[in-house]
């Protein structure tokens, strides 16, 4: 059980002081559903329904406050999620309660992270970091140790799509969820809670689970005598007057001190299938050659060479000697049997609490989020480590906003919230297409659509497609594994949000040819954003990467402008997305700028790819008087007030409109 195998001061025992903590589980049963019959939900009003599932929510409290023992967490990871996460947690938890260590084995990335220049952009975020940075909140390359004197491990680390083998193109990569596992099993010497922080596929924690019990085993520690007699003639030794002797022995590997005993009253218990199994081991030898027994004036002699008022020991010294080693070896394999069970007893307990950070507004979203889940084992154990991790969050979350649910149900529900919001996406861009062709114009749709509050105006603006780490690989993760149990329509389904998507960059860029009379060659095209949306450097999966890669191919001559994103960053896409034969030609018909107003300069058309608040306050006229005639400005983001752009002199095409 967690509790028995843990020290009494670590918080993971705080939860038995938790007031009437059966009674109130077993009343909400730990879930939001637990008073609800799954089968009679469509049976309640909405309004209805929703008042029963809070109240249950309000029940997962179990009156839990926030920690009363200091607490040491460890994100392993020190990406985008890691570093965000942990730099809010310290922030808004005490800190002389919660000491918060990400650890990462880039040396490149921790040294960012503890210098003046984060490895990643998000707005808020640098000033939460300088404050607490050296107070609460550590960064560092020692895995060893940061593991070791964690009470709770967050798994932070990346879950590409794997690139090549079964599942290659869908499949989620979990080789770093799989090392991050071996490595806290490896290190770790007591109980501990391990949260997949990582977006992974359903029923991980099970695999994590696996590959902590079975490598927790591999650090037994056993003794093996070379040989049995010849340690008998080496144990030092002395007999105290009473026939009561002292056996002072120590050992630092396995740190035994200072065991007592009585030759009266010595019960010798070793058994030999464990002498058998313990042979050719040189720190059984050196320690037996080491030990020694004193007697009260602490004086040190050997058995061969006693007083004779010991003459009553020095006529047994064989029968003495055999005992004092056989029991000297029972001590032994005794608290080696101890280490190992330790080791062996050693808990791990698997959480799910899934991210649901959007970049540009990761911080508010971790400040103020609209939920927070904790999965787990409806298990006592995994109640538990529930509630310890809830006490954490409880420092500036609502408590009905923390959830707890089983580990399956918040697994699938990241990759299902990320489907949905993609959907949703690509809803709106596949009827963009439609008012394009029927002159109806998708701005006004979708508020129109969006005035519903069944609908909601959230995630339904219409673009050139969505990008960033999360969605695609997540819905490719979701079909893969509904190919893999055997649903193929409902893969089918997911799929084609990923179609539509990509459909709709490639109606962008034809559109962008035809305009420009299907002639690029030689023409300057100024690209205004390449990241996959504001407020964020980060370029993964960004619509710009398409978009660009698509005018190199006809020879265009790209100037780049982005507020955020490096001109290495961008060479690196570049060369990434490119065959090996045409990477030198794309990188010299590649311009990075340094302003807007010098990529537009003598340029034939602008493309904004990303939703930059920048843009938005350009002096367009200063950009037209200095482009190229007929001047275009093709607005993928609709951000820009085109009327005005027309009026003066600009070409204007948009996304899901006719101007």
């Amino acid at each position: 059980m967690l509790s028995s195998q843990i020290s009494p001061n670590s918080p993971i025992t705080q939860f038995n002081s938790i007031k009437n903590f059966k009674e109130t589980f077993e009343f909400s049963n730990n879930s939001i559903l637990s008073n609800t019959n799954v089968n009679q939900i469509s049976g309640y009003p909405q309004n209805i329904y929703s008042e029963k599932t809070k109240e249950n929510i309000n029940t997962c409290s179990f009156g839990i406050s926030p920690l009363e023992t200091p607490i040491n967490i460890c994100f392993i990871g020190a990406g985008y999620v890691g570093g965000t996460s942990s730099a809010v947690m310290a922030y808004k938890c005490p800190e002389n309660m919660v000491k918060v260590t990400v650890c990462d084995i880039s040396h490149e990335k921790i040294n960012a992270w503890n210098s003046d220049k984060l490895p990643i952009y998000e707005p808020g975020l640098e000033d939460i970091v300088k404050k607490q940075r050296g107070k609460n909140l550590f960064f560092t390359t020692d895995l060893n140790s940061s593991i070791d004197a964690s009470d709770i491990i967050f798994i932070s680390v990346g879950t590409p799509t794997k690139k090549k083998g079964f599942g290659a193109g869908q499949a989620a990569d979990l080789k770093y969820v799989e090392c991050a596992a071996r490595k806290i099993a490896q290190i770790s010497k007591n109980s501990k809670i391990i949260v997949e922080k990582s977006t992974v596929p359903c029923r991980t924690a099970e695999h994590i689970r696996t590959i902590l019990d079975s490598n927790k085993l591999s650090h037994k520690q056993t003794l093996s005598p070379k040989n049995h007699s010849k340690n008998n003639n080496n144990i030092s030794n002395s007999i105290n007057k009473s026939n009561n002797f002292n056996y002072y022995y120590y050992n630092s590997e396995l740190n035994i001190k200072n065991e007592d005993f009585n030759v009266n009253n010595f019960n010798i218990n070793y058994h030999n299938d464990n002498i058998n199994n313990i042979n050719n081991n040189d720190d059984y030898n050196n320690s037996m050659d080491s030990s020694s027994i004193s007697n009260n004036d602490s004086t040190l002699t050997d058995i061969d060479s006693c007083s004779e008022s010991n003459t009553f020991y020095q006529g047994q010294e064989q029968e003495l000697n055999k005992s004092i080693f056989d029991d000297l070896l029972e001590i032994k394999l005794k608290k080696n049997r101890n280490i190992e069970n330790e080791k062996s007893s050693c808990h791990f307990e698997i959480l799910s609490n899934p991210e649901f950070l959007s970049e540009g507004t990761a911080i508010n979203d971790l400040l103020y989020p609209d939920r927070v889940l904790i999965g787990g084992l409806q298990t006592k154990e995994g109640i538990k480590a529930q509630n310890l991790l809830y006490q954490l969050y409880s420092y500036w979350i609502p408590k009905e906003k923390i959830i707890t649910m089983s580990l399956w149900s918040s697994e699938l529900s990241k990759l299902a919230a990320n489907a949905l919001l993609a959907q949703r996406i690509s809803s709106i861009n596949a009827l963009s297409a439609l008012c394009e062709e029927v002159g109806a114009d998708i701005q006004e749709v979708s508020y129109a659509c969006g005035l519903d509050t069944r609908i909601g105006s959230k995630f339904l603006n219409a673009s050139i497609g969505f990008g960033g780490s999360c969605f695609k690989k997540d819905i490719l993760n979701l079909v893969y594994l509904c190919n893999v149990f055997k649903l193929p329509e409902v893969a089918d389904y997911w799929m084609q949000v990923i179609k539509m998507n990509e459909y709709r960059k490639t109606k962008f860029i034809k559109n962008i040819l035809n305009r420009l009379f299907n002639t690029l060659s030689g023409k300057s095209i100024t690209v205004f954003g390449f990241s996959f949306k504001k407020n964020t450097k980060d370029t993964r999966e960004s619509a710009a990467i398409t978009i660009v890669m698509a005018l190199l191919q006809e020879n265009a001559i790209i100037k780049i402008y982005d507020p955020k994103v490096t001109k290495e960053q961008i060479y690196y896409d570049i060369k990434e997305n490119s065959d090996p034969q045409e990477f030198n030609e794309n990188i010299s018909n590649t311009i990075i700028c340094d302003s807007a107003y010098d990529a537009a300069h003598k340029s034939d058309a602008i493309i904004i790819c990303t939703e930059w608040d920048e843009f938005t306050t350009l002096n367009y006229q200063n950009i037209y008087n200095n482009m190229n005639k007929p001047a275009f400005i093709f607005d993928g983001r609709l951000i820009l007030n085109h009327n005005k752009l027309k009026k003066i002199g600009f070409i204007v095409e948009a996304i899901g409109k006719k101007i």
